[in-house]
């Protein structure tokens, strides 16, 4: 630094001149504030920028995270609408294929009727068990309800009975039965004829030819119902001889007249007639001793031990 009145170097720390004695603290300390002004200045620019830098850092940072957040959002939504299109096509699919599946049983069911009104005696025609088991659960429900208006009066005179429970032991027999007879049969067939069968046809064509003991049966109930009881004990009992005797039997002689045979087919329906006749009197033991005995028993005392 020089002296501004000589021109002369000097140090910072010196006081006055050494050359021409001139008093220096006054520059001295204009100098140190203007440095230290200046060292303000620039500290206090530094420090702006910095936090100019922070504070861009920041947004930045929150901007971030705010695309983050709004990038994982639209993820969300977007994988929702894709699981929302995916459950509503499943639902279509559903949909569709129960309409296709209720279309098709109304077609096979015109089939069905078509075919037991006219064309009965035709051999080649095969149903699916969805039409098969849903039409013995429907005629198996109207018999039911129809019973069950029948026996209202009769159930009446039992209060301490459960009228549950018969229906139960007659739902029970009636399907037993029904099972042993078609199961009897396909044996029997099996055994007579050279030719296999399959048992989805025996079955197939035990319903159609039973379909008038269905409805035989439904008609003999309601019978009953318009207390017209013996015209309807006539048609039940009629019913239950076309069901268990009377179709089993032109089965067995429709498959011998069309397949060939190892044996007559009168051996076939004597065999059938007599194991079913054996079946019956379990079952009607089994009836007696369990369900008609037990009423006998609370009305008289005594019931029918010892009949059979």
């Amino acid at each position: 630094m020089k002296c501004p009145n000589c021109g002369q170097n000097y140090q910072q720390e010196d006081q006055c001149c050494s050359h021409c004695g001139y008093q220096l603290t006054r520059q001295n300390d204009h100098t140190t504030t203007s440095t230290t002004a200046s060292t303000m200045k620039e500290t206090q620019h530094y420090s702006t920028k910095t936090n100019g830098k922070n504070t861009g850092s920041r947004r930045d940072k929150e901007n971030f995270k705010q695309d983050t957040t709004s990038n994982r959002t639209k993820r969300k939504l977007s994988t929702l609408g894709e699981n929302d299109a995916h459950f509503e096509e499943i639902m279509k699919d559903k949909t569709a294929s129960f309409e296709h599946k209720m279309k098709d049983l109304k077609d096979e069911s015109k089939q069905f009727f078509n075919h037991v009104f006219k064309l009965s005696d035709q051999n080649d025609v095969i149903y699916s068990y969805r039409l098969l088991v849903t039409l013995m659960c429907a005629g198996l429900f109207l018999s039911t309800l129809l019973v069950i208006i029948l026996s209202s009066d009769i159930f009446l005179l039992f209060p301490e009975s459960s009228p549950f429970k018969a229906i139960f032991y007659m739902i029970v027999i009636i399907l037993g039965s029904l099972a042993l007879s078609v199961s009897i049969l396909y044996c029997i067939v099996k055994y007579t004829l050279t030719t296999a069968i399959e048992f989805h046809k025996v079955f197939s064509d035990y319903i159609v030819i039973n379909t008038f003991s269905v409805l035989a049966l439904l008609m003999g109930l309601v019978l009953g119902i318009l207390s017209i009881f013996k015209l309807a004990l006539i048609i039940i009992l009629l019913a239950f001889v076309l069901l268990y005797m009377i179709s089993p039997t032109y089965i067995l002689v429709k498959y011998s007249g069309v397949y060939p045979t190892k044996i007559a087919s009168i051996y076939g329906i004597i065999i059938y007639q007599f194991v079913m006749m054996v079946m019956v009197y379990l079952l009607g033991h089994m009836i007696i001793q369990q369900i008609i005995n037990d009423y006998l028993m609370k009305l008289f005392g005594s019931g029918f031990s010892g009949l059979l």
